[in-house]
């Protein structure tokens, strides 16, 4: 994905901050899992993917991860895996 706007790419970095910020908790948790952990965890993929962002082409495809970790009952990201039934 390569935005054409200055506004767009901005969105994009941003994304890609939290996305990695994410990653990075979550080889932590796999390292030191803890329920509390693992229940703020699967919040904030909910947050990071399931909020619109105003840049069409990333929400469509933060849509489809979004609307797979829905459809399956799980959040499988890396090495991480939770059951959505764990935190229902």
């Amino acid at each position: 994905m390569t935005p054409f706007f200055p506004c767009h790419q901005e969105i994009l970095d941003k994304f890609l901050t939290e996305f990695w910020d994410y990653y990075r908790e979550l080889l932590a948790y796999r390292d030191s899992p803890s329920e509390k952990r693992k229940l703020e965890l699967a919040s904030k993929f909910w947050e990071i993917f399931g909020t619109k962002s105003g840049y069409e082409q990333l929400d469509e495809r933060r849509n489809i991860s979004y609307a797979t970790q829905t459809t399956q009952g799980t959040l499988i990201l890396g090495h991480f895996y939770v059951s959505c039934r764990d935190y229902s």
